[in-house]
């Protein structure tokens, strides 16, 4: 994508203040968390957490359920629940990992490339630990944790990363660890947002939805790469005109349509507006659904438009 269609795209996204206040929401409560836990700035406290404080079934106040759930805008990991029960188990082991990875004058290679992978499930690209060391330097970490995600937003950008590190470094990039791919991947888009004059403004928060909203995976199959088929006998005779038909409408489709469960149904602006959320638990991704009278606009993450597609 050239730099113009990336400009637009920026200065479409810049318009959403919503996005922009619920961020600064979020904001206060990591400084919630930061006080609960402060690690970082007081790293004594990491010897009185004791296992039930990293994490317990069940407990919406651990050190865990703050960093995968609590905080989830400011970075998404995929993570299974025995993964918290090992570091759980292995106390010791992972408030070692927190003392070695938070002192203080680190780079970002040497928070992340300790051993993480001594706890099942924390090794590999190392989300986790990429997660957890964003949330107490949110200044300096754009909370892009897959190592895949990051090299993709840098090519959108028109920025090489390969050539970079032999440029900054002399190394290749494929020999780089996970730490080292880290901390130059980071710093790329850090120089990318700072040298644009919006998305110098922005959070690091908010840059890294902007990336994920304009530049999603490959992997995710666009709707009008394959042919659409009905797959409900609706047997409509005419559209939808009242609230209540829109709703059994979308109670007969939201399942088929990826989202199985209805979170929140809540009231909006107008009497003939009605928001629909919906979680999709494949992908554990949000997704707005907005329904008025007479119309069901879908306004998604995923490549849905429309129902009209879909009948």
């Amino acid at each position: 994508m050239d730099l113009a269609q990336v400009s637009l795209l920026i200065q479409s996204f810049d318009r959403n203040e919503e996005r922009r206040k619920e961020i600064g929401r979020v904001r206060e409560t990591l400084k919630d968390f930061q006080r609960r836990y402060p690690f970082a700035s007081n790293p004594q406290t990491i010897d009185t957490l004791t296992a039930d404080q990293i994490y317990k079934k069940g407990e919406d106040q651990t050190f865990f359920y703050w960093v995968e759930r609590k905080l989830r805008v400011l970075g998404h990991i995929t993570v299974y629940a025995n993964w918290f029960e090992n570091a759980r188990a292995n106390s010791e082991i992972f408030k070692g990992l927190l003392r070695d990875s938070l002192k203080e004058g680190l780079s970002l290679s040497q928070r992340i490339d300790p051993h993480w992978d001594s706890i099942g499930g924390f090794g590999g690209d190392r989300t986790i630990a990429k997660k957890i060391i964003s949330l107490y330097f949110p200044e300096s970490v754009i909370p892009i944790f897959k190592t895949k995600d990051a090299e993709r937003f840098l090519r959108n950008l028109g920025v090489d990363f390969e050539k970079k590190a032999l440029s900054k470094s002399g190394t290749p990039y494929e020999v780089l660890s996970v730490g080292q791919k880290f901390e130059l991947l980071n710093g790329l888009l850090s120089d990318s947002k700072r040298n644009n004059e919006t998305l110098k403004n922005w959070d690091n928060a908010r840059f890294m939805e902007f990336l994920y909203e304009n530049f999603p995976s490959p992997d995710i199959p666009e709707l009008s790469r394959r042919e659409v088929k009905p797959f409900h006998p609706l047997g409509l005779l005419f559209e939808p005109t009242t609230e209540q038909e829109v709703v059994y409408l979308f109670a007969l489709l939201h399942r088929r349509l990826g989202f199985p469960y209805v979170v929140r149904i809540g009231a909006g602006s107008s009497l003939n507006y009605l928001p629909v959320i919906s979680l999709n638990t494949a992908t554990t991704r949000w997704a707005a659904i907005s329904l008025s009278v007479g119309k069901i606009i879908f306004r998604l993450k995923e490549p849905l438009r429309s129902l009209q597609s879909f009948l």
